[in-house]
């Protein structure tokens, strides 16, 4: 909750205390006015005698002051009578206030008791409902169960009467489609299993299992920036690069037929087994052997039988009734014959014996035996898996080709939630597969979790369960460790060798975790983490010489420290660390250690699991709202110990102390009315959603329909709004929408949040606010953004109306009109289209943008009216060139011919022959090169012309033009022209270089800020990080002279790194020349720096005058 539940009737009660104190001093100054009025003092006259005593003698007559006395005296009593009136009348009117009040408050609740009475009714209804589908339910699962039972049954019995091969084959085969342990996935203690055929997932196997010699590249720079973001970004693209050189199971196994898989715990290996086997048995795999042999190794182990034949033959006549003899006959003829396939489970699971040596002589037993049969039958298929950790420890199979199961990708996992919620038939209320799609896209370390199968199938069963995902993110984290660390052999009833109880496991992981992570490291070399471990080992009577053993136990057993290289180690998953870290400083009183890394992205997950970890986040909250005012009279410009304070306390933990989380509120509420800055007001708002959503719906309306609010502040409200995806709020936004009072921001934020809702009523409201022309222009615009969003194609006709409206004052509205025209993907619109390019009345800028339009439409049936628009030497320059343009755009290179004519022809205007031979470049027509070559050495040419020919030939990647194109920078006016095309020259460094020293001579300062910039964006481009360095300082001060786009802000955010550079920077949030949009973009730009370099910005805000200082945490 936003608010404690009695938040607002204690703040009532308040106002009652202090309306009943006022009454009592009102009463009490009353009854203290009566009593001097009604009792005045007695007058007396003062004489001297001459001891200098005073004596009181009485008035001998009328004196004056027995007059003012008696006039006194009346005035005293008629105030009286006028207070005692106005005191009466007080008393009505309160007597009667109070009885209104009182009658409101019966009525309030009597309205919220009879809500609460149909909610009662509704919840009653549901659980009538909800106990009916349950029973239907169960009945119908029974019946399932009955229908496996019998159908098992049945064949069994076809296998007992069958007297021919072919009809034991048939049996044998009926069988495995009823056998419920290979058609069915028990996944722990789930009350329904589920049906390997429906909800199975193609994995990926990968042909180079093996582990490499050094962490990845991309890894290891992303763990060296300490950015746990960074490092998710780089695994999946990791994935990515993975997958894209994978093959699916049936394409491995068409090109290795003996073959081993390996995997993580719960990567989906034995299920995989299960899959090939149900499809060789209904022959539903291309080249692949249809007669499948299932065995579980571990199993095989616990037998006495030392042949895998042998085995097979006992398990067919114990499991399905096949006599033992005939069956080990017929699977040696299909095994000589190559016609059979042996799918092998779990070869770690053979590791079994009472100590090491016996555990391995089973392991080399069970070995042995595979590779005897591969020996034995050359032409038997055989797929065994295991987990990876351990075989790469332990001997490993001759002649078997090495695979490797990989994790699920994004839509692997989307495709397994609607697979499970389709087939696995349990009731549910509220629980949905899109629900829990979507909520795994918003959190990306759940999804890296969610990658492993086992982990998947886990939170889609506490998601079933719960109807929900756990508020607290740490204990779902919880679920998982225990499902690897306690739970997943034993509810298989796997016996596996143990030397470490799994408790001890637990603080160990807690210890290794809170040790590297305190490093900033992800990955640890092999020696280090043994050290850990040996320290770790005594303090539980253990010997530090276990190290190696415990660390494999580990690594192969549960599976949550890997191997990540040939000597380097990691958990499974980052994620996994940030929990063990919390756990640590949770069990190990650490949070003052914690505090001083708040901000630092590298703690950030785990402070916030810190709070959902602790029995209760008061202190942890206090700590962190007093942090936030320690810098005194100084401010964090990023407010950051607050708005974690707001984070932590989003995480759902336990905050007894109710005045802490109101305090916590209030201030976050303060900080969204008061800062300047969009990104901290986007902070704050996406912090209120996530504490309680239904507040958060309350606390944005209030803001919204407040018209004295910051006008930014109100149109974060609306986006904010907007992302409840609350369709609710659709009147308020409406109301907005139609009033002309409101401010032009406020209302087009209400536009696009309804465009974003995809509420199609507001269509109508949204044209007639488009043919307003007295309607404020940027509304207008709104709209248009608006309607293209919606898609909606019946109102191409009133677009096309208002574009061909010539009367419109703000040809701005007709240009955003043909922009938006390509998105509705509409070709009706190509004949108007036309028309307006033809069109010689026209505005060029129309003109010009219709062409463009046509080019994005893609209609290559323009092209004879452009190349007529080409040859009319009576047209407008500026449209012959635009249609050159769109040409080559369509990529209609049968028109070089004319270009090359019309490029050659010196009675043509310079600036067009300089489009036509852009159109040249943009067509990638490298045989016009030496045509071009001739026309830029021809002196008697127009030296604009020239400059645009070299522009083209630098685009074709010409080279040998570099000597011209550092003559033409000499030219200014076709240096800027030069510059503003700084893409076509990427490739030639040298000249942009030359540029920056020849553009700091120019006079105009604007023009010099704005290409200088460019020209550093370019050379970031092409990686010269040296010059872009030396650049830097000098170039700062320039940036309120230009605006700033993406690809300053993303080089800023790259380059910007010692602190005189982010201090010149800083300081530019106090400049009155810049831009109130600039500085939110610099103050984005600084908080994206300040994370990476460990930088803090504390600002006092004197309005007139500020004070920045700048330090390292």
């Amino acid at each position: 909750m936003l608010f404690h539940k009695g938040g607002g009737n204690m703040k009532r009660k308040q106002v009652q205390r202090c309306s009943k104190m006022d009454m009592f001093w009102l009463a009490t100054n009353v009854c203290f006015s009566l009593l001097y009025f009604l009792n005045p003092s007695p007058t007396y006259v003062f004489s001297f005698a001459q001891s200098i005593q005073p004596t009181a003698t009485p008035p001998s007559g009328p004196s004056p002051d027995a007059r003012l006395s008696f006039y006194g005296s009346l005035l005293a009593a008629f105030t009286t009578i006028i207070a005692a009136v106005i005191a009466g009348v007080f008393i009505v009117y309160q007597v009667r206030k109070n009885r209104r009040l009182e009658l409101e408050k019966q009525q309030i609740q009597f309205q919220l008791d009879e809500t609460l009475q149909r909610q009662q009714n509704q919840a009653e209804l549901g659980k009538i409902f909800y106990s009916e589908k349950l029973s239907i339910q169960r009945e119908e699962k029974e019946r399932e169960r009955q229908q496996r039972n019998s159908a098992a049954e049945a064949a069994r019995a076809a296998m007992i009467s069958a007297q021919t091969p072919e009809e034991r084959e048939q049996a044998y085969r009926e069988a495995i489609r009823h056998d419920i342990d290979i058609t069915h996935l028990q996944i722990l203690d789930m009350s329904q299993p589920l049906e390997v055929a429906k909800v199975y997932v193609r994995v990926r196997l990968h042909e180079e299992p093996q582990l490499s010699y050094e962490i990845e590249a991309t890894l290891r720079s992303a763990e060296k920036r300490r950015d746990p973001n960074a490092l998710l970004k780089a695994s999946w693209a990791s994935l990515e690069t993975r997958s894209s050189a994978s093959m699916t199971p049936e394409g491995a196994l068409q090109k290795y037929p003996r073959c081993i898989v390996l995997g993580d715990p719960g990567a989906g290996k034995s299920t995989l087994l299960k899959y090939l086997t149900l499809k060789s048995i209904n022959k539903q795999l291309l080249n692949i052997p249809d007669l499948p042999i299932h065995i579980e190794l571990g199993e095989f182990a616990y037998s006495d039988t030392q042949d895998l034949v042998e085995f097979a033959s006992s398990q067919w006549y114990e499991r399905y009734g096949f006599p033992q003899q005939e069956a080990r006959i017929y699977i040696e003829k299909h095994l000589v014959e190559g016609s059979a396939i042996f799918l092998l489970d779990a070869l770690d699971e053979t590791v079994i014996g009472a100590n090491e040596d016996i555990a391995i002589e089973s392991y080399r037993r069970t070995l042995g035996a595979i590779n005897q049969m591969a020996a034995r039958y050359p032409k038997v298929s055989i797929v065994v898996t295991a987990r990876k950790a351990g075989y790469y420890r332990r001997p490993r199979l001759h002649g078997f080709t090495e695979l490797e199961v990989l994790d699920f990708r994004l839509d692997e996992m989307k495709q397994f939630i609607v697979n499970w919620f389709a087939h696995h038939t349990v009731t549910r209320r509220h629980a949905t597969a899109d629900k829990l799609n979507a909520e795994l896209a918003r959190a990306p370390r759940m999804r890296a979790l969610a990658a492993n199968p086992l982990l998947l199938s886990l939170i889609v069963m506490v998601y079933e369960v719960q109807q929900d995902l756990p508020e607290k993110r740490a204990e779902l984290y919880k679920q998982c460790i225990d499902v690897l660390l306690y739970k997943w052999d034993t509810s298989r009833d796997i016996r596996r060798r143990r030397e470490f109880k799994p408790e001890y496991k637990r603080q160990l992981l807690m210890e290794i975790a809170w040790h590297f992570h305190q490093q900033g490291r992800r990955y640890f070399s092999e020696d280090e983490l043994l050290k850990v471990i040996a320290h770790f080992l005594p303090t539980i009577r253990h010997s530090a010489q276990q190290c190696k053993l415990i660390l494999s136990e580990i690594e192969e057993e549960n599976g949550l420290l890997k191997e990540q290289a040939h000597g380097w180690h990691g958990f499974l998953h980052l994620t996994l660390q940030e929990y063990f870290v919390a756990l640590y400083i949770s069990e190990n009183d650490k949070l003052d250690v914690l505090l001083p890394y708040c901000g630092d992205p590298w703690w950030n997950e785990v402070l916030s699991l810190y709070a959902g970890s602790v029995f209760d986040a008061s202190l942890l909250l206090q700590k962190l709202l007093r942090q936030e005012r320690r810098y005194w009279p100084y401010q964090d410009v990023f407010h950051t110990s607050l708005l974690w304070a707001g984070r932590c306390f989003a995480a759902r933990p336990r905050v007894k102390q109710i005045a802490v989380q109101e305090k916590v509120i209030a201030r976050l509420l303060n900080l969204l009315k008061k800062t300047p800055y969009s990104l901290t007001r986007n902070q704050v708002i996406s912090i209120l959603i996530n504490i309680d959503v239904d507040e958060a719906r309350e606390i944005f309306l209030a803001i919204l329909k407040n018209k004295r609010a910051n006008t930014q502040v109100r149109g974060d409200a609306v986006f904010a709004l907007a992302q409840l995806e609350e369709r609710a709020i659709i009147p308020d936004l409406l109301t907005l929408l139609k009033d002309k009072q409101e401010d032009a921001e406020v209302r087009g934020e209400a536009i696009q949040a309804l465009a974003r809702l995809e509420e199609r009523a507001i269509i109508p409201d949204l044209l007639t606010l488009l043919k307003d022309k007295q309607e404020d222009a940027e509304v207008r615009g709104e709209a248009i953004q608006a309607l293209a969003r919606l898609e909606e194609h019946a109102i191409i006709p009133d677009l096309l109306t208002l574009l061909k409206d010539k009367q419109e004052n703000d040809i701005d509205i007709r240009l955003r009109i043909i922009t938006i025209l390509p998105l509705l993907k509409d070709r009706t619109v190509i004949p108007d289209l036309l028309t307006l390019l033809k069109d010689k009345q026209e505005e060029n800028y129309i003109r010009g943008s219709a062409a463009v339009t046509l080019a994005k439409l893609e209609e290559h049936a323009i092209i004879p009216d452009l190349l007529t628009l080409l040859k009319d030497k009576q047209e407008e320059n500026y449209i012959r060139g635009s249609a050159a343009v769109t040409l080559a755009k369509l990529e209609e290179h049968a028109i070089i011919p004319d270009l090359l004519m019309l490029l050659k022809d010196k009675q043509e205007d310079a600036q067009f022959r300089g489009d036509v031979a852009f159109a040249l470049a943009t067509l990638e027509e490298h045989t016009v090169i030496p045509d071009l070559l001739m026309l830029l050495k021809d002196k008697q040419e127009d030296a604009r012309f020239r400059g645009d020919v070299a522009l083209a030939l630098a685009m074709l990647e010409e080279h040998t033009v570099i000597p011209d194109l550092l003559t033409l920078l000499k030219d200014k006016q076709r240096a800027v022209f030069f510059l503003k095309n700084t893409k076509a020259a990427l490739q030639i460094p040298q000249l942009l270089i030359d540029a920056l020293k020849m553009i700091i001579t120019w006079e105009n300062k604007y023009q010099i800020a704005y290409f200088r910039w460019h020209i550093v964006v370019a050379l970031a481009i092409l990686g010269e990080r040296e010059i872009i360095t030396s650049q830097l300082i000098s170039l700062l001060p320039l940036i309120s002279l230009i605006v700033i786009n993406y690809d300053i802000q993303k080089l800023l955010e790259e380059v910007v790194r010692g602190l005189p550079e982010i201090r010149d920077l800083a300081r530019l949030l106090n400049s009155y020349f810049i831009s109130y949009k600039d500085k939110n973009i610099i103050h984005r730009i600084l908080w994206a720096i300040c994370r990476t370099e460990k930088v803090r910005i504390l600002m006092i805000d004197l309005k007139w005058i500020k004070f920045i200082r700048v330090s390292k945490w």
